[in-house]
């Protein structure tokens, strides 16, 4: 008789139950599964490419699957339970996943670090927000690749789990399928491979879930002869029915393929709907002062300041400092619900567009302070140097609709930095006169003054079109006079009682900030799509968004860029953006030129003064914090927190504290679970019921170390069998006297419960000394006296 054949093995239902025995060979049919399945792993994972630059996403999703083929291997072949493997899990997440997403916090690439141990433990939740705020490719930022790691890791577990252990092996295929489902959720709009990750999942997922079932049938067929047949006759019956079924199934997949293929280019969008699209991302834009407030101190108090000097800048592009598109009645500044910022890097997809020849410009600041990050043309990446580097880029966000960057850090005298953008042309005239305005959504003005219909009207005249429309507004506001308030009454703010007063005068008189906010509500007075830009224009070259750009034809050679310019507050400018369908937002400077003052307001002495009394508070005092009070003088807080060591030792042992109580989370609650059934039933119910519920905690405890129980058995069934493997603990004589309590006439006292109890303890004591240590630590963190969730099963009905 060979060994395949002895009649001796274990019974079915225990080998199920149990796994594997330890040392068990992969056989062909387990090598057939890994590979099925590691294929289908291998779909989902590509779905992460786009979003995060392909290497990346790659790297970390292949390394969460292999690691968990390990885990899964090594549990099946050392026959752990579920948590044992959970908690083997975490640690192998731990150990991996610096190499696999973090390794720029480790040493050499791969060995983990406090920080990388530190990050992994806050990335396990705050990873899946951060991979759908961050503007892409996200794997410029250190933390998102721990979404594919950690979705490959417990998905791929949980896959070959069931294909190598579980009774429903054919649960692997939806398992895989979240993983496809995770990565094409937390993508990107654009997948150039979806239809053939979908038709490829499909094909492999129906074959082996097939041949996997065929498997099964031919197995439960022949397992009843399969001692008069013999294994060689079994295994060759069941591959002959295996191959026909197995090759008719292929052959329909390949025609259904064929005709998906054909049909795809017809039925599937170009852009598909993602999780981003709906997220809105934490950063609040509206919580910083409108950076136009701060234009009259630029113009007038740093004039003669340098703010900034950028090398590389090409001739005629602008410097953008902030778009501001809502206007309150008070200020124009960024709005919260059409933000759209994102957090940007060195690569920024901004998927605006927008052609034109290219440029790396870098800024070094000197003079210019706030949270606003200039930048020009159309961003495609940030580069930070200097002390601050790593603040300013972690905070740094960028919005592609408007051109605008912010750092909650702040930008300083130490802050520079290196972008490349595209620098797009002013289209040309006749362009922009045949173009009709975009659907740009922006949201309608508030408590706009009353005069500003007539005005409009008066200015526009009998023009119809948008262009030519915008054409006599400009012209209109240009032939006011200009006026930063320092040599006539011209008041700081672009509040609607000013912008009234401005067109109330007998002539108008401002500076950039009121003629372009004019300019802006004038425009959407027309329902045309306009709004306000705050920056800084060359002191050089074309000084006018309106002057005329090269030919279209020669919109690809890139302008010639000076060696450097510095700006200072002269050069601070303020214009207006109007979209048009087909040529994006197109500007326009209303302003007067500078040199054309209102000399007839010039001679009245007492006016000069007050403007410099009356205005409202410089923008600086607005940006700037409020003077601390008297009373908040004496708070010792503020100082001390700064860059103290003990208080750098106390957030990281904080951080991994947390993090090491959030890992150890699953086993105290079972610790607590088990806690509470155990009070329960030694105090509720009646005094029989919990002298029964004594006998239900050492078979529970008798389970949880291993002890075959049956499910259906009695108390003295029961006792028997945990006497033969834990003969110490008197089981028998445990269940008599219980017996005789429960079934016995009379109710028992008090003093009963108390007696049997204290046996109860001592059997307990005695059933978890016979185990090893760490069986007992195992036995104290299973799940299998759990499972029934009976914290109070009844005992009057249990015959003895």
């Amino acid at each position: 008789m060979t060994p395949d054949s002895i009649p001796a093995a274990p019974a079915p239902q225990q080998q199920r139950r149990r796994g594997p025995a330890i040392g068990h060979p992969v056989g062909r049919h387990a090598l057939a599964d890994i590979a099925a399945i590691t294929t289908l792993l291998a779909i989902g994972v590509l779905a992460f490419g786009p979003v995060l630059a392909w290497t990346a996403g790659l790297r970390a999703g292949a390394v969460g699957v292999m690691v968990a083929l390990d885990l899964a291997l090594l549990a099946s072949w050392r026959r752990w339970s579920g948590l044992t493997t959970m908690n083997v899990g975490v640690i192998a997440y731990l150990l991996f996943g610096g190499v696999a997403a973090l390794p720029e916090t480790t040493v050499a690439g791969a060995i983990p670090t406090l920080d990388t141990l530190r990050r992994l433990a806050q990335l396990t939740y705050a990873a899946w927000r951060d991979l759908l705020t961050a503007s892409l490719p996200a794997s410029t930022f250190i933390g998102p690749a721990v979404v594919p790691y950690l979705a490959a890791l417990l998905l791929g577990t949980l896959a070959y789990w069931s294909a190598l252990r579980g009774a429903r092996p054919l649960l692997a295929v939806p398992t895989a399928l979240a993983l496809l489902v995770v990565g094409i959720l937390w993508g990107t709009q654009q997948a150039p491979y979806a239809l053939a990750q979908g038709l490829a999942f499909a094909a492999i997922a129906l074959t082996w879930a097939a041949w996997r079932a065929q498997r099964r049938t031919g197995r439960g067929t022949t397992e009843s002869g399969a001692a008069a047949d013999g294994a060689v006759f079994h295994d060759v019956r069941r591959a002959g029915m295996l191959g026909p079924q197995v090759a008719a199934v292929a052959g329909l997949l390949v025609l259904g393929i064929a005709v998906a293929a054909a049909a795809a280019p017809a039925l599937t969008p170009q852009v598909r709907h993602v999780l981003r699209d709906d997220v809105v991302p934490p950063l609040e834009p509206s919580q910083y002062p409108s950076p136009l407030t701060r234009y009259r101190h630029l113009e007038r108090d740093l004039a003669a300041e340098p703010l900034l000097t950028a090398v590389g800048l090409p001739a005629g592009a602008r410097v953008r400092i902030a778009t501001m598109d809502a206007f309150d009645g008070n200020v124009y500044r960024v709005d919260a619900a059409s933000a759209g910022f994102q957090r940007a890097g060195e690569h920024i997809d901004s998927a605006t567009g927008l052609d034109g020849p290219t440029a790396t410009v870098t800024i070094t600041v000197s003079g210019l302070t706030g949270e606003w990050v200039p930048t020009v043309g159309a961003t495609r990446g940030v580069r930070f140097g200097g002390p601050r580097a790593g603040a300013l880029a972690d905070g740094l966000h960028y919005n592609p609709l408007t051109g605008t960057a912010i750092s909650p850090a702040g930008i300083g005298a130490d802050t520079t930095y290196a972008l490349d953008a595209v620098i797009a042309p002013r289209p040309a005239d006749a362009a922009i006169a045949a173009a009709v305005p975009a659907n740009a959504a922006l949201p309608a003005p508030q408590k706009v003054p009353g005069v500003l219909r007539d005005v409009t009207a008066r200015a526009v005249g009998p023009a119809t079109s948008p262009a030519e429309q915008l054409t006599r507004i400009r012209d209109f506001l240009r032939a006011g006079y200009y006026s930063d308030g320092s040599t006539s009454a011209s008041p700081a703010g672009h509040t609607s009682a000013r912008i009234a007063s401005l067109l109330t005068q007998p002539a108008l008189v401002g500076d950039e900030e009121q003629y372009a906010v004019t300019m802006a509500l004038m425009a959407r007075e027309l329902g045309l799509p306009a709004r306000v830009v705050l920056g800084f224009v060359p002191p050089s070259g074309t000084t006018s968004a309106d002057a005329k750009p090269p030919a279209q034809g020669t919109a690809p050679t890139q302008p010639k860029a000076p060696a450097s310019v510095t700006f200072t507050g002269a050069d601070a400018r303020v214009w207006v953006e109007v979209a048009f369908e087909g040529l994006g937002w197109v500007s326009y400077d209303p302003t007067p030129d500078r040199s054309k003052v209102p000399r007839t307001i010039e001679p009245k002495p007492k006016d000069e003064p007050k403007p410099q009394v009356l205005p409202p508070p410089e923008p600086p005092r607005e940006s700037a914090p409020p003077p601390v009070k008297a009373d908040e003088s004496d708070r010792p807080a503020d100082p001390v927190v700064d860059s103290s060591p003990l208080a750098r030792i106390l957030a990281v042992t904080g951080a991994v504290l947390g993090g090491l109580l959030l890992l150890a989370a699953p086993a105290l609650l079972i610790l607590a679970v088990k806690a509470v059934r155990r009070r329960r039933r030694r105090t509720a119910g009646s005094a029989a019921d919990r002298i029964g519920h004594g006998w239900s905690e050492v078979v529970d405890r008798a389970t949880d170390l291993g002890a075959p129980i049956p499910p259906r058995a009695t108390r003295r069934e029961t006792a028997a069998v945990i006497h033969d493997r834990y003969p110490a603990a008197s089981s028998v004589a445990l269940a008599d006297r219980i017996d005789a309590h429960v079934f016995g006439r009379g109710e028992p006292t008090e003093h009963d419960v108390h007696e049997l109890w204290q046996q109860v303890e001592e059997a307990l004591a005695r059933v978890s000394a016979a185990v090893p240590a760490r069986q007992r630590w195992a036995g104290r963190l299973s799940l299998r006296s759990l499972r029934s969730l009976r914290f109070l099963p009844s005992h009057r009905r249990r015959s003895p």
